[in-house]
């Protein structure tokens, strides 16, 4: 039979009542009339529910009631009936209240033998003697060494003993030893692998093969050591490589690191190193010390020096030291690249950040002779060079070579891609170029060279020319135009010419065959072409009429004043006697109120001199305002 002492939770709980008659509050009441809706159960203080059995009196024609609770009706610590007779008046309501436990006395251990106790002391503390320990009747007795007593180790190089010397162990690990579990775990403060004489290696590894689609396992795999939360102790590395120290001049010392990628001649090759940055963390960080490189790489007759892939962050990141000592510095050979580098899905191919003074992020140099320092080539719709000046820096400075060759030498895309695409910031410049030829550049199909300002008022080329030289010198192609500029989203001009002080000409225009000198054209708010003369006399624009050339200015009036000035007519100061002589030209306001409002001429007066247009300018023109007749 099932104990009920004390009621535990989520077991099922069987107890009886008996219930009270109203008629006299004295005596039970024999053979209640009970129903399902009469007896509700409440779990920690939940909402009531009918008991999934409904109680009965027990025995048959007794005053007993047996109240049966089942295992979720008990799964709760405060488990509440409540006991209401709904249907009629007989007898009286009462709250039963059960606190549940854990375990009953039934789950409590006992000795198998009846009549046994325990001793126990003044301090609440068990006495116990052990003898033995193991299955019943078949035992190991205990000794001082099983109960955790100090024992002294049996030192010796024997069969089960160990070389103890001075508190620390020796052990010899011989060729070839395995073990059978799938990880070997060895915990140690320090490890000294010393292979003796000769060229043997000190520690060989093998990582644990491929097993269908079970990767092959790390032939080593190194976790460096964490900092530190307080005191200011620092991370370590987890492999730190010192090579071997030379011991004369002909036998030098060793690098650090030989690496060489896995593969065969009929099977893809592995990379000799794979790093891989977490977080913030790089892959792989090096340091050369005096004259010797952090890295030194070196191809295979097919295969890369380096190969770097990501997918959203840098390839690699190189920042030079302080002083002016360059980041990268990389020499090809033969026709075979120094660096050759692929972006990732969003990433870039190279990052490079300049020193702290004046040291370059890339400094490519042109080798004595014709040959280029860089030859960049854009892929799709990608530039070939994309750079970002600094603070102060330009994004890339680039010096031609000691004879003819170009510092850079750009090769636009065969559909239309840009040469060089800079992009500046407010008060950047995207390009500097300086040199006997600062820059050759060629477009194919499309333009040379396309500068876009990304400044409100930015302007996409400022150059300055320098003795007799020209600040820009561009002859466009079969199709394309030796110079194409767009003004800024704002108010910036495409192009912006300022004559020097004195009597300079801002721009010197000359047109071949039937082209014009200068095409211009302008943009939603902004002009086509924007001229300031010089600080003294010079011109914005200085045009010269050649032979069989004609060079007309627009002709002008001004608003005269009289009576039936309106929005519509205005009496002008203009001396055409003919009627209708300016019917169907452009008025363009260029001063007061109205200025840049433009509307079409639909009759002239040859005798008042009264011009009508077609639609009503927004007020009436002031007297005095100059008006420009245009397309007549």
């Amino acid at each position: 039979m099932a104990s009920y002492v004390t009621p535990k939770k989520n077991t099922q709980f069987i107890f009886y009542i008996g219930l009270v008659q109203q008629a006299d509050t004295r005596l039970l009441k024999a053979i209640p009339t009970l129903a399902a809706a009469d007896f509700n159960v409440s779990i920690d203080g939940g909402a009531l529910a009918a008991l999934g059995t409904t109680p009965t009196v027990t025995p048959a024609a007794g005053r007993m009631v047996k109240v049966t609770l089942s295992t979720s009706e008990m799964n709760g610590d405060n488990i509440t009936v409540v006991c209401s007779d709904n249907a009629g008046a007989e007898w009286c309501d009462q709250i039963i209240n059960i606190q549940t436990s854990a375990r009953q006395i039934d789950d409590l251990a006992y000795p198998a033998t009846s009549g046994r106790s325990m001793v126990v002391d003044a301090a609440g503390l068990v006495d116990a003697n052990t003898v033995k320990v193991g299955a019943t009747g078949a035992g190991t007795a205990q000794t001082a060494r099983d109960l955790g007593a100090s024992v002294l180790i049996s030192s010796g190089t024997g069969t089960g003993q160990l070389d103890v010397t001075s508190g620390s162990v020796k052990a010899t690990l011989s060729n070839g030893v395995t073990h059978g579990g799938s990880t070997a775990i060895v915990t140690m403060k320090t490890l000294t692998v010393d292979p003796g004489s000769g060229n043997g290696d000190a520690v060989i590894v093998n990582g644990g093969a491929a097993s269908g689609a079970t990767p092959a396992g790390h032939g080593i795999k190194v976790t460096g050591g964490a900092a530190s939360t307080t005191g200011g102790g620092t991370s370590a590395e987890a492999i730190q490589c010192i090579g071997g120290a030379g011991a004369a001049s002909t036998n030098g010392a060793s690098a650090g690191i030989v690496s060489t990628g896995g593969g065969t001649t009929t099977v893809t090759g592995g990379a000799g190193i794979v790093a891989t940055g977490t977080g913030n963390l790089d892959g792989l960080q090096t340091t050369g010390a005096g004259s010797g490189a952090g890295m030194l790489l070196t191809g295979g007759a097919t295969g890369a020096a380096l190969k770097a892939t990501n997918t959203t962050g840098d390839v690699i990141t190189v920042t030079g030291v302080a002083g002016n000592a360059a980041a990268i510095a990389l020499a090809g050979q033969g026709s075979g690249s120094a660096l050759k580098l692929t972006g990732g899905a969003t990433g870039h191919g190279l990052t490079a950040i300049g020193g702290a003074t004046s040291g370059n992020g890339i400094r490519a140099s042109g080798t004595a002779g014709n040959s280029a320092a860089m030859n960049l080539l854009g892929q799709g719709s990608a530039a070939g060079l994309l750079t970002t000046g600094g603070d102060t820096g330009p994004g890339l400075t680039a010096s031609g070579g000691a004879t003819s060759g170009a510092g850079i030498n750009a090769l636009g895309g065969a559909t239309g891609g840009a040469a060089i695409n800079g992009t500046a910031s407010v008060f950047t410049t995207a390009l500097t170029i300086s040199g006997g030829v600062g820059a050759t550049i060629t477009g194919s199909a499309g333009n040379g060279i396309t500068v876009n300002s990304s400044g409100s008022n930015g302007h996409g080329i400022s150059a300055l020319g320098n003795g007799t030289g020209h600040g820009i010198l561009a002859t466009g192609g079969t199709t394309g135009h030796g110079l194409s500029a767009v003004g800024g989203n704002t108010s910036g001009n495409g192009i912006k010419a300022t004559g020097t002080a004195g009597n300079s000409v801002a721009m010197n225009l000359v047109g071949q065959g039937s082209a014009a000198g200068f095409l211009s054209t302008g943009g939603a708010t902004g002009h086509g072409m924007s001229l300031v003369g010089g600080g003294t006399s010079g011109d914005g624009l200085n045009a010269t009429v050649t032979s069989g050339t004609e060079l007309r200015a627009l002709p002008t009036f001004s608003v005269q004043t009289d009576a039936g000035n309106s929005a519509t007519a205005v009496k002008t100061n203009r001396t055409e006697a003919t009627n209708d002589f300016w019917k169907d030209a452009l008025l363009v306001i260029r001063t007061g109120a109205l200025k840049g409002q433009v509307k079409k001429v639909s009759a002239y007066d040859g005798t008042t001199k009264i011009i009508t247009v077609s639609s009503a300018f927004t007020g009436t023109p002031a007297d005095g305002v100059v008006i420009d007749l245009v397309n007549q």
